[in-house]
């Protein structure tokens, strides 16, 4: 990424990295690349094959899926992430984030009135104890047991893996040799995969349960529908994309908090003059701190929880990026 950056400065807005990608950091690429296209008669641009193949059960999920079948998983999701659901889960998120703050003043009362915690993990435990809750109907016991339960083990080791797997993808006549290579965290992704669909199918014959993302997508009221498979693969990708990537941009986050003491400051007084008891404090509320919602945006900016962009390909017949015509085929990687 880092080469990449010094590239662009370099060379300009629009670069080649490889002998059929480009990279562009003009933002007016956001919509050539991942706009719809369709009201003009052109084509979108696909989903880069290399990147988001279909899951171990030979099913797409939301991020291999074409345009028809993405719009039908994400309208079906798209329920669990309402303003509605929001209220109804956040009995839910009240729980675990009240859990880790007694879990935490324990460790302070422990210490004497301080203590030396690791809030990585901290936070981790938390966000998979929640996605847990939320997508399988069941906690993981991680901020109880004060460690990581073995599926979350294995989400760290996922990431890793899916480079690995990725990377060979690029050598299509020695992907075969290259798989048989590749190292014990590919071993664990399919052991994730597995863990995952266990819990997705004892969910299922659990019946009904509201609030969790699952009773959005079975309800009957829906007109549209997913496949087993199709769910399998999705909540596998829900449950990584809830729980890692969360935790990890709260700890990047709370990191650049600590290193700059005066927004840290700012950021204190505003919650501390808003609400007079913990109380108070509930999604509705929070949502109208004005500054707490700048830190996380320039959190994410800074500290970023996806390590890459969403890779695409230039359509048949061609595209046009930044007014630049491209020929059919040329990959976006970031």
């Amino acid at each position: 990424i880092h080469c990449v950056q010094k590239f662009h400065t370099q060379y300009g807005e629009m670069i080649r990295i490889g002998p059929n990608e480009i990279s562009c950091i003009n933002d007016g690429a956001w919509q050539d690349i991942y706009g719809s296209h369709y009201r003009a008669g052109e084509k979108n641009f696909g989903k880069n094959p290399i990147w988001m193949s279909r899951q171990q059960n030979n099913a797409n999920s939301i991020l291999s899926a074409g345009d028809t079948d993405h719009h039908r998983i994400r309208r079906l999701i798209s329920h669990a992430f309402s303003e509605k659901a929001l209220r109804e889960q956040e009995p839910i998120l009240q729980l675990y984030v009240g859990t880790l703050i007694r879990r935490l003043q324990d460790q302070v009362r422990a210490g004497w009135g301080s203590a030396n915690v690791n809030l990585v993990e901290w936070y981790s435990w938390t966000t998979f104890d929640i996605v847990g809750e939320l997508g399988f109907g069941e906690t993981f016991g991680c901020l109880t047991d004060t460690r990581f339960h073995e599926w979350s083990s294995m989400v760290f080791s996922h990431f890793k893996a899916a480079s690995l797997v990725t990377s060979v993808r690029f050598y299509p006549f020695l992907e075969r040799f290259l798989r048989m290579c590749l190292p014990t965290p590919v071993t664990n992704r399919q052991g994730h995969f597995q863990m995952s669909k266990e819990k997705i199918h004892r969910r299922l014959k659990g019946g009904s349960k509201a609030g969790d993302f699952m009773s959005y997508v079975l309800d009957p009221k829906n007109e549209e529908r997913m496949s087993l498979q199709e769910i399998e693969t999705t909540f596998n990708i829900l449950i990584i994309a809830g729980s890692e990537t969360t935790a990890s941009a709260l700890a990047g986050t709370t990191g650049y908090l600590v290193q700059n003491p005066t927004t840290l400051a700012t950021l204190v007084k505003e919650i501390r003059s808003t609400f007079e008891s913990e109380a108070e404090i509930n999604l509705a509320s929070v949502g109208k701190l004005q500054y707490l919602s700048a830190v996380i945006e320039e959190g994410l900016r800074m500290a970023p929880p996806v390590p890459s962009g969403l890779p695409r390909v230039v359509p048949t017949g061609g595209g046009v990026v930044c007014g630049e015509w491209l020929p059919e085929g040329v990959r976006y990687p970031l």
